[in-house]
C-alpha cells in the first residue's frame, strides 16, 4: 500500500494539484511553440543602422543620440508605434555591433595574461621591533601563480 495523497504533499513540500499530476502522467505535456511576434521597430532598423553608421564619420557633438534618433523617427519618418525607450535600448546595443562590423572599434577589450609560477614577485623590506632593544630584518613578500591567487609568505 502506497502513501497517501496528503502525505505525498507533506512528504514532497508541494501542491495537491501537483501531487496528482505527476500520478497522472510521468511526463508533463508538450509546450507550444509560440512564434516570436514582430517587433514594432523592425521597420525602422535598416534606418537607425544608416544613421550610426553615418555617425562614424561625423565629429562626437554632431552624432546622433537615442533622442534625436527618435525625432528623427517620428518626424522625418513617420514612426508613430514606437517607443523613446525601444530606440534607446536598441541602439545602445548596436552602436558597438556597427563600429565593429565597420573596424572601427577593438574586437577585444582585454589582454589575456599569464602568470607562471616564479616568474613574478613582489617583495617588501622593513624592520620590525617587539618592544624590545632587538630589531627584526622582515622581507614579506608576494608570488602570483598561474591560478591568479596571491600566496604571501615571510622570510
Amino acid at each position: 500500500m502506497g502513501m497517501s495523497l496528503r502525505a505525498l504533499q507533506r512528504t514532497h513540500n508541494v501542491t495537491w494539484r501537483t501531487v496528482r499530476r505527476a500520478l497522472d502522467g510521468q511526463w508533463p505535456e508538450p509546450r507550444k511553440n509560440q512564434r516570436r511576434k514582430e517587433s514594432r521597430l523592425d521597420a525602422y532598423k535598416p534606418l537607425i543602422d544608416g544613421m550610426l553608421l553615418a555617425d562614424l564619420d561625423a565629429p562626437p557633438k554632431q552624432r546622433h543620440t537615442a533622442q534625436r534618433t527618435y525625432d528623427r523617427l517620428v518626424e522625418g519618418h513617420g514612426a508613430d508605434g514606437i517607443s523613446y525607450s525601444m530606440v534607446r535600448v536598441y541602439a545602445k546595443d548596436r552602436r558597438k555591433e556597427v563600429r565593429r562590423q565597420a573596424g572601427v572599434g577593438p574586437d577585444a577589450m582585454f589582454v589575456p595574461q599569464t602568470h607562471l609560477p616564479g616568474a613574478e614577485a613582489e617583495v617588501d623590506f622593513r624592520t620590525a621591533s617587539r618592544g624590545r632593544s632587538r630589531l627584526f630584518f622582515l622581507c614579506p613578500g608576494r608570488i602570483r601563480t598561474f591560478d591568479t591567487r596571491w600566496r604571501s609568505w615571510v622570510i
